[in-house]
């Protein structure tokens, strides 16, 4: 079975589908736009819709995650194909395992709302207060010499993940990195964690961008028969995207800790 390298069951996914805005640390990053995610009501069932942790909530814990973001492209082509690939996911799974589309938040762009998903680049892991500044300047160390943006190709395959724990099953769209970036920043990261004491990412990762998930495990082979019938729509769910920033979500805010030049 293919695990997922990105979610726990307290993941960065569980804070962005909770609804308040958290500001993005601008000043850092010269960035025009605001995630919508929060941590707050953290514990009610009705906001995690039926999620557990994998870390206790301890006060004066922040969950922590490092990752790129990607934006959903205007083109209504493939705004269209992406609600119809989610339609057609939903459909294959009982009612009791009900497919959760994923988002990361919105970024404000020429008065519309982007929608924005994301590659990790590290777990999801709790830091303390004296952890944060510590991290974020070496974050930023770490990408300094990084002058150009990430080109990347979304889209055209899909696959089933399922979390370490088997508490939830994830459809998840391939990303193609001719470059390997992406394995060079996720390296990065992970020598920054092992620093100040964290877990470093999966070895040999597998970089993706979710898109939707359900509780448990048990529709995994449903959602792979849903893959498997819709190869068409997923041949025409595919953009290319460049990469301008990586930003470390803390709670719940976003900090950008690099940016291509211009």
């Amino acid at each position: 079975m293919d695990y997922i390298a990105e979610y726990s069951s307290d993941s960065a996914e569980d804070e962005r589908n909770a609804p308040i805005s958290a500001k993005t640390d601008t000043a850092s990053c010269h960035a025009d736009s605001e995630a919508t995610t929060t941590i707050k009501d953290a514990g009610k069932t009705d906001v995690h819709q039926g999620r557990t942790r994998s870390f206790p909530h301890v006060e004066g814990q922040y969950a922590t995650h490092v990752f790129l973001e990607i934006a959903l492209p205007d083109s209504e082509r493939v705004r269209k194909t992406y609600d119809a690939f989610q339609s057609h996911l939903s459909t294959h799974v009982s009612p009791q395992s009900r497919m959760h589309p994923i988002e990361s938040g919105t970024r404000a762009s020429k008065n519309t709302e982007t929608m924005c998903l994301h590659v990790s680049l590290s777990k999801t892991v709790p830091i303390t207060s004296v952890q944060m500044e510590s991290l974020l300047r070496e974050l930023k160390a770490a990408f300094r010499k990084k002058k150009r943006a990430l080109h990347l190709r979304i889209g055209g395959a899909a696959k089933v993940l399922v979390n370490e724990d088997g508490t939830r099953t994830f459809v998840a769209l391939h990303v193609t990195d001719p470059g390997g970036m992406v394995e060079d920043m996720i390296e990065s990261v992970s020598r920054v964690f092992i620093r100040h004491g964290l877990p470093k990412y999966y070895d040999n990762p597998d970089i993706h961008v979710s898109i939707a998930w359900c509780l448990g495990n048990s529709a995994t082979g449903r959602l792979k028969e849903a893959l498997s019938a819709c190869s068409t729509l997923l041949h025409r769910l595919v953009w290319n995207t460049h990469i301008t920033r990586v930003l470390c979500r803390i709670g719940a805010k976003d900090h950008c800790v690099w940016q291509a030049a211009a």
